[in-house]
């Protein structure tokens, strides 16, 4: 329902626009129900955009069904609202391109692709990120789990997938952020279980907030250390379908093996 924004001194309207980052200047002009009642009027771009390294240049892609990607100068201040947002090959020197210190990016989900992640990376990228609840990293150079996490305390959703060199002090890493995450997906991620004990992985569930979810697959560590790993399992926490409790209780499934055996357990 629109507010009589329009009811206001025209002075103030423009004062509210001048306070106002990109995000509130959008929303005051949904608010009103007219985008030029606070003027100037908010740029505003729904198309989903890649940041890439191209031949060491960063670029700014727009993205079209069925087409390939196409290069875009988007406007001073420009607010993206679409739920995707992609970073490839992208190191924290890349923000200070053109293409990019226009944005403003209001989105769903990040996603990062073979990304620099080292000298404050997350620090650096923040100011341009009004809200993401949710992150996808694929491969990863430089991370550290207490840098993604402190810049993003809205984080819920982070899925870490075909890397290799995943922290080994992962587990540990991310506890003093317990209760910050509602999922973690560790898939085609070598090794990421092959120095974690059952007991560990258990009080790391205990630490979490009620409904979180976590997930590995085979490649998390050898089959022997998987399997060792739910025999524990099987002695200390219920096992129950993939699809059994979901508000009250920390799940964490494991794939045993490249088949479709899964073995999903909670805490009671």
């Amino acid at each position: 329902m629109p507010y009589p924004i329009a009811k206001l001194a025209y002075g103030l309207r423009c004062r509210l626009h001048e306070l106002a980052g990109p995000p509130e200047r959008y929303n005051l002009q949904i608010a009103a129900g007219d985008f030029s009642i606070c003027p100037p009027i908010q740029n505003v771009i729904n198309n989903r955009l890649i940041f890439r390294r191209d031949n060491g240049k960063p670029v700014l892609y727009k993205l079209y069904p069925n087409t390939n990607p196409i290069p875009v100068d988007l406007a001073e201040n420009t607010l993206v609202c679409e739920s995707v947002f992609t970073f490839t090959k992208i190191s924290i020197e890349n923000f200070k391109s053109a293409s990019f210190k226009n944005l403003f990016i209001n989105t769903k989900r990040l996603e990062f692709e073979c990304c620099d992640f080292s000298k404050n990376f997350f620090k650096t990228l923040r100011p341009f990120i009004y809200c993401c609840p949710s992150i996808t990293i694929y491969k990863m150079i430089g991370f550290r789990f207490s840098d993604l996490m402190t810049n993003f305390p809205e984080l819920k959703n982070l899925s870490i997938l075909f890397t290799q060199n995943v922290p080994s002090t992962w587990l540990t890493d991310l506890l003093p952020f317990s209760g910050q995450l509602t999922r973690l997906n560790l898939q085609c991620c070598d090794n990421v279980l092959i120095n974690i004990t059952c007991d560990q992985l258990v009080s790391f569930l205990r630490a979490q907030k009620p409904g979180f979810r976590l997930f590995i697959d085979y490649i998390g560590a050898p089959n022997e250390h998987i399997s060792e790993l739910i025999s524990g399992l099987n002695n200390q926490l219920p096992q129950v379908s993939e699809y059994g409790p979901r508000n009250t209780h920390m799940l964490f499934t494991v794939q045993e093996g490249q088949g479709e055996k899964y073995c999903t357990y909670y805490l009671p």
